[in-house]
Formats: C-alpha cells, structure tokens, sequence
C-alpha cells in the first residue's frame, strides 16, 4: 500500500483500500495508509507482510458481508456478465474489529460495493461517519470518472494506480475526512483534472 501524508496523529482515516467482491479470492487493488501508524519495532519487510494480512482480513469479511447480502436479496453476481443494473447497484455497510483483531487498537469499517469492487475506509470509533459515508461515495464517482469504468474489469485499477493516487491527494489529504460543497468539489475536480493530464 502507498504512503500518505505526515508523521502526526490528526488524521481521521486510518487506512482506504479497495478490493474486489465477487465470487472467488478476494483480490487487493489498492491501499493507502495515512498519517500516525501504530508503534511497531518490526523490520520494513515484515510490517508490509503485517499490513498486507490485516488488509487480507479485512477485505474478506467485507466480502463475506457482500455475498451475504446478495444472497439474502436472492442478487447473484458473477466474476462478468453484469447487468447494467447490478453495475449502478451500491450496497453499504460497517462494523466494528475489536482491539487486537487485528490491529492494536479497535476500529470501524465503512465500505461500500459497486460494480464489482469494494470500498473500504478503516477509521477510529470516534470518527464522524455520515462524513466519512459522503466522502466514501464520492471518491467512487471519481474513480469511476477518472480510473474505471463501471464495466471494466476491476484490474483497471492496478495498472492506473497514479490516478488512484491523485484522487487520493485531492480529496482525501493526509487521510483528512474534509467538509466539501458543491462548490469546493467543482474546484477540486478541476485540480484534479490538472493533475491527472500528465498521467
């Protein structure tokens, strides 16, 4: 996962991955930490290995979370073929990890699916989450302007890691959960699309 922001502890995401949910292994497409990381004397090699299985978890229960609402909904999704409506369809949800499952301190997952991909913030208890939800749904609509269309496979994402990257930046700073209005969200995007003509 990519690295972001400053050594300090104001940050109120801890860490926004996303991962893919449809039937089979869960696939990791891309992390980003943020900010005060939790004291750990482990070596670089094996705190990425660390990261790299909490994220696992994670991404697993989300998906576990998925599948069961599909399949209470009698909704069954495929690795492809997805109708138009099941590519617009969004399901969201969050619950808690306890201390030490599995990182030290507990946590709250918010994520959120659409097309094929979810969306995860892992954030402090104390966050503000009808915030942090607004953000959560508006980095998708830029991801799926900017990095992946609804139909594409969701590995669309691995090879355009920049541009997640660069949404990351604009709207997401140093994990910071920001109030944004329709305004300020105009003026961002067109930064963004400045960044983004390199790229």
């Amino acid at each position: 996962g990519r690295w972001f922001g400053k050594h300090t502890c104001s940050e109120m995401v801890y860490c926004f991955l996303v991962h893919t949910v449809t039937p089979g292994p869960c696939r990791l497409l891309f992390s980003a930490f943020f900010g005060c990381q939790e004291h750990d004397d482990s070596s670089d090699d094996s705190l990425r290995a660390k990261r790299k299985n909490h994220l696992a978890e994670v991404s697993q229960q989300v998906q576990s979370e998925f599948s069961f609402r599909s399949s209470t909904t009698g909704t069954k999704y495929h690795t492809d073929g997805l109708s138009e409506e099941q590519l617009a369809a969004k399901e969201i949800g969050m619950f808690h990890l306890p201390q030490g499952c599995p990182f030290n301190d507990s946590k709250v997952v918010l994520w959120l699916t659409q097309a094929k991909c979810g969306y995860v913030f892992i954030m402090d208890p104390d966050e503000n989450r009808m915030l942090a939800e607004s953000i959560l749904n508006l980095l998708v609509r830029l991801v799926d302007a900017y990095v992946k269309k609804q139909d594409e496979a969701p590995a669309q994402m691995l090879i355009k890691a920049d541009r997640m990257a660069a949404i990351i930046h604009q709207f997401l700073p140093n994990g910071q959960l920001q109030f944004m209005n329709h305004r300020v969200v105009e003026q961002y995007q067109k930064e963004l699309e400045i960044l983004l003509a390199g790229k």
